[in-house]
This record gives C-alpha cells, sequence and structure tokens, in this order.
C-alpha cells in the first residue's frame, strides 16, 4: 500500500501536514490534513480533516453479513480540534 507524506514549517510558530495512503487493490484513499500552532512557549493547538474516498460497507439482514468493499471506505469524514497545555 503505497504512503506519503509531506510537512512544511511555515513561520517558527507554525506547521502543517498532510499525508496519505492509497489502497492499490480496491483503489480508496485516506489524507490526513492538518496544522499546529505555538501559542506562547507552553500552548500548543492543532487542528485537522481525515478525508477518505472508496466504496462504502454493504450490510446484508438474512444472514447477518457485513461486507467491507474498500479499505477506507466506509471510514467517515472527520475534523478534530486540539488544545494543548504543558506545565
Amino acid at each position: 500500500m503505497p504512503a506519503s507524506q509531506t510537512g512544511k514549517e511555515t513561520p517558527p510558530l507554525l506547521t502543517v501536514n498532510a499525508s496519505g495512503f492509497f489502497n492499490l487493490s480496491d483503489q480508496s484513499v485516506f489524507l490526513n490534513l492538518g496544522s499546529e500552532v505555538s501559542w506562547s512557549d507552553n500552548l500548543y493547538s492543532d487542528f485537522g480533516m481525515y478525508v477518505s474516498y472508496g466504496d462504502s460497507l454493504t450490510n446484508h439482514p438474512a444472514p447477518q453479513l457485513i461486507n467491507f468493499r474498500s479499505e477506507f471506505g466506509s471510514y467517515p469524514h472527520s475534523l478534530y480540534a486540539n488544545l494543548k497545555y504543558y506545565f
């Protein structure tokens, strides 16, 4: 499974990151885009998003079967934020 990651430190107080995974067998993709900000020596925040593409899962009621049609297709799209204070 190919994977890639890159990062860029813009001004010393801001870091931007991106990474991705691509499944060659089912053509599904998982991407992560994020950023971290340093507000002071002890205070940081980060935020970002997870995005996935691919065939979603199927549910067969009888018999009870769940079929994952791709590795990343059933992952939800997500946003996150985090505030960190070190003491």
